[in-house]
């Protein structure tokens, strides 16, 4: 597996996306090991790491939203990480983005949910198989809002094309921002 390292600045300067709008442009950067398709069926276990220490509230319901989506892709829940084949580490966070607008005119945010899968079946710190992450700019700041539809853009065809960033539209139905 290659392994990349971007910059922030450069990886999310130049991603507008469109804000609370019914259908989102996604900007998706993932890179995979080929041996993560044969894993369907091991125990994953999830654990997210908050931006802010002080906004756990949503995590319970960010982490159901993940569970969701890789029991979709086959893998079955662990509750006790030390047990589980698969490691997942989840994070989350919303950026200002002071001087830049959004597509609706008013100020912008980056919503970013990002994943890194670990293989926990060694005896040490196992491998990196999965990093990927997914990007929304707009103008809607909040994370329980837009959440769920970040993980469908970073699990639709998941894993994905391994390397290099690629777009997609996913369509919003009954989004609103509750921000």
């Amino acid at each position: 597996m290659r392994r990349f390292f971007a910059p922030a600045p450069l990886l999310l300067g130049g991603l507008l996306l469109s804000g609370c709008a019914p259908q989102m442009d996604e900007h998706i950067i993932a890179e995979h090991d080929a041996a993560l398709t044969g894993l369907k069926g091991k125990s994953v276990s999830i654990a997210i790491d908050p931006f802010k220490p002080g906004d756990p509230t949503a995590i319970p319901l960010y982490i159901e939203t993940l569970q969701t989506k890789f029991v979709q892709q086959g893998y079955v829940i662990s509750d006790d990480g030390k047990k589980a084949d698969l490691v997942v580490m989840g994070n989350y966070h919303i950026q200002f983005r002071p001087g830049v607008k959004a597509p609706s005119g008013r100020t912008a945010y980056d919503l970013t949910l990002s994943l890194v899968v670990f293989d926990d079946r060694h005896p040490t710190k196992g491998p990196v198989l999965y990093k990927g992450m997914v990007v929304l700019t707009g103008d809607c700041p909040s994370m329980p809002a837009v959440y769920p539809y970040l993980a469908d853009a970073l699990f639709k065809d998941w894993p994905g094309p391994s390397g290099g960033l690629h777009e997609m539209k996913l369509p919003m139905p009954g989004f609103r921002c509750r921000g």
